[in-house]
């Protein structure tokens, strides 16, 4: 039916509606490719790039290690970083400088993936308002007409279902996008914990947390 109908014949079921259900859909798409491109660009990981990082360390060569995660702009490099460059304080006050840091990098992920959310549960609600503001005219226009029948109001509720269709066409989307990226997002987290303890027992060995690392090179 949407197909038949056209695209200015959809606008024409409920002009108001329909504009902002087509103005969330695009607030969608945008915000889609914005974590499309962070997610390429930031949270890629690389397991020859972790192999190299992790030969440096145990080498005991720190400052090489800091080199290779100066040359990656992703999270993991950054995590990374922050252990291997506070190796002049404690293990613990180590642990919590990287704590903080992986808190910092999983919200620049985290950003925006609340809109989808949001979407994906206003929009079947926007297009049922739409719904049944469109029956109410229907009802409404029989009422004054005076005439007419079945066919007539089924017509118009036929078209008022219109609204409705196009909110659930942008929240299985939306819906879809956001259990992807929370998805992805719990990933990274995980593996950043695990990598990142790794390379602080590393440098710290088997010291007691208080204790100064091993590796001062």
């Amino acid at each position: 039916m949407l197909m038949e109908m056209g695209f200015m014949g959809i606008i024409r079921v409920n002009p108001a509606i329909i504009i902002t259900l087509m103005v969330f859909s695009v607030v969608m798409l945008t915000c889609l490719l914005d974590r499309a491109i962070v997610y390429l660009s930031i949270g890629g990981w690389s397991q020859q790039y972790w192999e190299k990082l992790k030969s440096a360390i145990q080498a005991g060569r720190l400052h090489e290690a800091r080199a290779i995660c100066a040359q990656s702009s992703n999270v993991y490099a950054r995590v990374f970083h922050t252990a291997i460059s506070s190796t002049h304080l404690s293990r613990s006050d180590n642990e919590d400088m990287v704590q903080i840091t992986k808190e910092n990098m999983q919200e620049k992920l985290r950003k925006r993936l609340g809109v989808f959310a949001t979407l994906s549960f206003i929009c079947p609600l926007v297009g049922l308002l739409g719904t049944v503001t469109g029956i109410m005219q229907a009802f409404h226009d029989l009422a004054r007409s005076g005439s007419g029948g079945a066919n007539i109001v089924a017509a118009g509720i036929s078209e008022a279902l219109v609204a409705t269709a196009m909110g659930i066409l942008v929240a299985v989307p939306a819906s879809i996008f956001y259990n992807f990226f929370t998805y992805r997002l719990k990933s990274i987290a995980t593996r950043m914990n695990n990598y990142a303890q790794e390379v602080i027992i590393m440098i710290y060995g088997g010291e007691p947390a208080g204790d100064k690392p091993a590796l001062r090179k």
